[in-house]
């Protein structure tokens, strides 16, 4: 019987490959324990040709680089593969494991991750050549293990490989992300250029009229940001001035006061009805003595003033 545990007492199982004394072919069987009504204990046995499932269980992989034995937890081999590179005559692994060219120590390990049902690889020497052997138990009810091996030289080729390619692959993200910052950047520094331009053009024209234009903040008290070189030409500012000198300059400080209340319903009248308004009034010039009277066009652009 093969199995974890040996004996009848198992309710199903497998029997490993042997010679069936019936047709004299490597077969194995599955077996279910049947109880019957007068105590009575039989079996459902199911028989398997080795030979026409071998495909089913020995692997081949890597370009048929690699190959895999079925063997059970002593490393007895139960199902050999047909590939020409494996061992078509060693009855147990351990014997394709000659110690002189492999340590006692890594081969005992592998005894006792066999013993203990583990998951793992190893490598050993075999055939003058390094080797992998993977093992992962099969379970099914058995002690049954697949054991794949293949010539560490062609794993690592086989792990380059992939390598470069992640490497081509992390390299096009990569050039693919440089070109996308540097397209990036040269649309800013475009538009950049186009904005400023425009902001200089608009500059340009806003000291080029020949009508003063203020910028008036929305807050009370309404005070000056900016004035067109006409406004500081008007207000009698110096030629060189900015045009943020006036910045902080309140309105009434500029309006005449008999003209103040009624310019600043001008601009109640703009905010709240979102249109212009066209009015005259007098202003209060750099010189204290001087009065001049002025059009202004107001018209509202953000909201109300406070």
């Amino acid at each position: 019987m093969g199995g974890r545990k040996s004996g009848t007492n198992k309710k199903d199982g497998i029997i490993n490959p042997h010679i069936s004394s019936v047709t004299g072919v490597n077969v194995f069987d599955l077996f279910v324990r049947i109880d019957l009504r007068d105590g009575e204990t039989g079996f459902l046995v199911k028989e398997y040709e080795v030979e026409n499932i071998v495909d089913s269980f020995s692997l081949s992989f890597y370009n048929d680089a690699g190959f895999s034995y079925v063997i059970n937890t002593t490393g007895d081999v139960l199902i050999r593969p047909p590939h020409p590179n494996s061992n078509k005559t060693v009855q147990n692994l351990f014997d394709m494991l000659p110690v002189t060219q492999n340590s006692e120590n890594k081969i005992r390990e592998f005894a006792k991750a066999l013993e203990d049902f583990r998951t793992g690889w190893a490598v050993f020497a075999y055939q003058e050549e390094q080797m992998v052997f993977c093992y992962t138990p099969l379970k099914l009810q058995s002690d049954w293990y697949l054991i794949s091996i293949i010539s560490r030289n062609v794993v690592e080729k086989r792990t380059n490989e992939i390598l470069m390619r992640t490497m081509t692959l992390i390299a096009s993200i990569i050039l693919g992300i440089f070109l996308l910052v540097a397209f990036y950047v040269r649309y800013v520094n475009r538009t950049d250029r186009k904005l400023g331009n425009q902001a200089e053009y608009i500059g340009h024209l806003y000291n080029a009229v020949p009508e003063g234009i203020a910028l008036i903040t929305q807050e009370q008290p309404l005070c000056i940001l900016q004035l067109n070189r006409e406004g500081l030409r008007l207000l009698e500012y110096p030629e060189d001035a900015q045009n943020d000198v006036p910045k902080g300059n309140a309105i009434k400080d500029i309006v005449h006061p008999e003209d103040y209340e009624q310019t600043i319903g001008f601009f109640r009248d703009t905010a709240e009805n979102d249109r212009k308004n066209r009015f005259e009034n007098r202003v209060m010039r750099q010189d204290p003595y001087s009065e001049d009277k002025l059009a202004i066009l107001i018209s509202r652009r953000n909201g109300p003033p406070g």
